[in-house]
């Protein structure tokens, strides 16, 4: 498992869901002159934002600092426009607070320097606000405006103006059975659940791939689609192509990858198998983040809903978005048993562990893919039931 932040005291407040955050950051900005003389905090009002020197890194500009207390999403966000120490802590009106006591506790000054634990500064929040951290709670509709503020809004927004989308309806009238897949002991059931499909037409370009689609968060159109060679890797060129043909040459093995992606779909915007686990990670409060759609199709297979496929080992801003819209408050990261899996992870953790309870699953084989339903349920599922909520 994931190695978090200890503490002694009774009440943990290491661990808090978005919901909780979102609510608290609500009642801050309230309270926002008040909190200012709690911290020692100077700054002059203007127009929708507080601007001053940033007390986060004790500079001494005096417009560098920005904190808005006014807009449809940027209530409680912050810029440190000189040292950037937003990025540091967070640019919301907690990460703020971290960081001030940071610079007034322990006199951090940049990257490196001991920063104030999260776990006391929640602890400073709920003694501020006079509230436990259990009486907090807000509507979902309100984390998803103020979470990540004009941020996730323009994901959200350039994820509905997706052009070209095609109906799943029509995706299903071409399906071809992916026997590469049913070879590889995916049920055929699971596999047309998810409209998976093979391509035989030499005119496309996902020709000799099985066509693995990636539709909108409800379900209705496809968005993108990604193929999967039904070769494996050569061991001269390293190009996944068939084995009775020659090698390409060396400026042509990229056009015989492993997977390969539509024409234009940023896969690095989208998670994979969202429509279908939105749902089941709202009920759960916790989401499981995994590498590629086999892994989703397995744990699937296996009774469990709330899986959400990375497309790879990161997790990037827009995937993030959808993220932090679910609802979730418990994420469990199941990337492949490799030295690329634990690698990916680290900076994973990091990005997710301040807003959320990260942990990492023990993966017996080399990817879940790997194994068996019979062995998804024996080994993982106890782990992950134990962060249903």
């Amino acid at each position: 498992m994931a190695k978090m932040e200890k503490t002694s005291h009774s009440t943990n407040y290491n661990h808090v869901g978005q919901e909780k955050m979102a609510a608290m950051g609500e009642e801050l900005v309230e309270r926002i002159d008040e909190l200012f003389d709690v911290l020692g905090v100077t700054l002059r009002r203007e127009k929708r934002k507080y601007v001053g020197c940033c007390p986060v890194h004790g500079g001494d500009r005096d417009n560098a600092l920005n904190l808005f207390y006014e807009g449809n999403s940027m209530v409680g966000n912050w810029k440190c426009r000189s040292h950037s120490c937003h990025e540091r802590f967070k640019p919301t009106i907690v990460g703020f607070i971290r960081g001030v006591l940071s610079n007034r506790e322990l006199n951090w000054e940049s990257p490196g320097d001991e920063m104030y634990s999260f776990h006391d500064t929640i602890k400073f929040i709920t003694g501020f606000l006079g509230s436990d951290l259990d009486k907090f709670s807000v509507d979902l509709s309100k984390v998803e405006k103020s979470r990540s503020g004009d941020h996730t809004n323009r994901f959200y927004a350039k994820k509905q103006n997706i052009k070209n989308k095609i109906p799943r309806a029509t995706v299903r009238k071409f399906i071809v059975e992916p026997t590469y897949y049913i070879d590889r002991n995916y049920s055929k059931k699971i596999l047309d659940k998810y409209d998976v499909s093979f391509c035989n037409n030499p005119k496309k370009p996902m020709y000799k791939r099985c066509v693995t689609p990636i539709y909108d968060d409800d379900h209705k159109f496809m968005v993108g689609c990604t193929g999967r060679s039904i070769f494996e890797k050569c061991g001269d060129c390293g190009g996944f192509h068939d084995p009775n043909r020659p090698c390409p040459l060396p400026d042509e093995v990229r056009r015989y990858s492993k997977w390969k992606h539509s024409y234009q779909f940023a896969a690095e915007e989208w998670l994979y198998n969202y429509w279908y686990a939105k749902r089941h990670i709202l009920e759960t409060k916790c989401a499981v983040l995994v590498e590629s759609p086999g892994n989703v199709w397995r744990l699937e297979e296996a009774g469990i809903h709330n899986s959400l496929g990375l497309f790879g080992i990161a997790l990037n801003d827009g995937q993030l978005d959808s993220l932090n819209r679910c609802g979730a408050m418990n994420i469990l990261l199941a990337l492949d048993n490799d030295d690329a899996g634990s690698l990916g992870a680290e900076p994973i953790i990091e990005e997710l562990s301040n807003l959320y309870n990260v942990e990492v699953l023990d993966i017996s084989g080399a990817d879940i893919g790997d194994m068996t339903p019979e062995q998804v349920k024996k080994d993982l599922l106890p782990q992950i039931e134990r962060f249903y909520v």
